[in-house]
């Protein structure tokens, strides 16, 4: 075989994925200028395709039915959401269902996992766009945490699990194939949102997927626009997020189960959301809450959500879009900061996002007294290792400014004064 054989596959396959989306793009056009209808996301539509994905049946508790269903029920309201976009939507509902399934069936023929527990778990918090991704690699590379890997939390389990309580499993589980794969076909569009955001297959990732099998999470917003679902979630009260985060507990057990390796480690920005859940689970828990300005968080989240709506929405808004994010980080800050009027305060610790990127070694250590766990020399090397690894900028430049989105200086005096409160 030439040795330029894979490299020209890469680029076939790189090719093919971006002329995937603009295929769709342009079909999407010429549908809607000929009044083609356009078919509505079910719930039961859905779920009936994850079952013959997987040949199986059980969902397991059914509390996850009403958000499914207004999730559906949003993309439908929204008439901009484009082809791209209700696949997009369609694809991950499917994929979470599919996930869920596995996990049931494995639950109900495996004991071992609903006996795990899961001891002082680590969790990062923050709103979108404010460090926890640097924050959460640096700590990862120190290994004695457990974090979820990306290709554990986006790929469904195999039907029969293998190199079970086996090292082995973090390199030969056919779904870390797959992902090692698939990070050799890095597209344009993979290539930019890496400037955006870091994703590594084999890297610590947020484990949000596992609150969207129980689809009470705000994580939809990204692929399109679904504001009486945002709206829904809003309304919810305890109960509601106990019995989703009670299931998102048994995907941690399932990990555990197949390769216990350390301390758990965590970060997501929508776990603000849940911080009661988490701490009536997990009342050992330890969480570390970062705090970076308005003025530089607010509008890079906005760009963030702006790298997928444009594709999933025609005659996309960005002003729209500045609006939704203000209310939603609006309100995610309202809810932590009523949940830690409730809560130890000895559970948190409050890090200044310049701060971290100014001393990320003397903040470490604050951590580490945190979360009581010694920062050895073995770890101190390792975080040194990732830093110099990884320099800002590194795969690229992220560029965003606020009057794109239509921010003004009042959205950021609506929402410093949350951040105030801890610093």
């Amino acid at each position: 075989m030439s040795a330029t054989a894979p490299k020209l596959r890469v680029r076939l396959k790189r090719f093919s994925a971006d002329v995937r989306f603009r295929s769709i793009e342009g079909i999407d056009k010429v549908w809607r200028a000929l009044g083609g209808p356009v078919a509505p996301m079910r719930a039961d539509a859905l779920m009936q395709q994850a079952r013959e994905a997987t040949g199986l049946d059980d969902f397991g508790p059914p509390e996850f039915l009403e958000g499914l269903r207004r999730l559906a029920q949003a993309v439908n309201e929204h008439k901009k959401t484009n082809r791209t976009g209700r696949m997009l939507q369609r694809e991950e509902a499917v994929a979470r269902l599919c996930y869920r399934l596995r996990l049931v069936d494995y639950m109900k023929r495996f004991d071992d996992i609903e006996r795990q527990e899961i001891q002082r778990p680590v969790y990062i918090i923050a709103p979108p766009r404010s460090g926890t991704t640097m924050l959460h690699h640096v700590m990862a590379s120190d290994k004695r945490f457990r974090y979820p890997r990306s290709w554990e939390i986006h790929q469904a389990p195999p039907a029969e699990p293998a190199f079970v309580n086996d090292p082995a499993y973090f390199h030969s589980d056919p779904r870390a194939k797959r992902a090692f794969e698939n990070a050799q076909d890095l597209t344009p569009r993979r290539a930019g949102f890496q400037a955006i955001h870091l994703s590594d297959p084999d890297g610590p990732e947020e484990c949000y997927p596992f609150m969207q099998s129980t689809f009470a999470t705000t994580r939809p917003a990204l692929n399109s626009r679904v504001a009486s679902y945002q709206q829904f979630l809003r309304e919810q009260g305890d109960d509601f997020f106990d019995a989703a985060f009670a299931f998102y507990v048994n995907h941690l057990k399932l990990l555990q189960w197949w390769a216990p390796q350390g301390r758990w480690l965590f970060k997501a920005p929508g776990y603000g959301n849940n911080l009661g859940s988490i701490t009536r689970q997990f009342p050992d828990c330890r969480i570390i809450q970062l705090h970076r300005p308005v003025e530089k968080a607010l509008p890079s989240a906005c760009s963030l959500y702006r790298w997928v709506r444009r594709i999933s929405e025609h005659d996309f808004d960005p002003h729209l879009l500045g609006r939704d994010v203000v209310e939603q980080t609006a309100f995610y800050m309202e809810r932590v900061a009523g949940f830690r009027e409730q809560l130890d305060p000895k559970s948190f610790l409050d890090i200044r996002y310049e701060d971290l990127m100014s001393d990320p070694h003397g903040q470490l250590q604050r951590i580490y007294d945190h979360i009581d766990m010694p920062l050895d020399d073995t770890a101190t090397a390792a975080h040194k290792n990732w830093i110099a690894n990884n320099p800002p900028k590194k795969r690229g430049h992220h560029r965003y400014d606020a009057k794109t989105f239509g921010l003004t200086s009042d959205d950021f005096a609506r929402l410093s004064r949350f951040h105030e409160k801890y610093l």
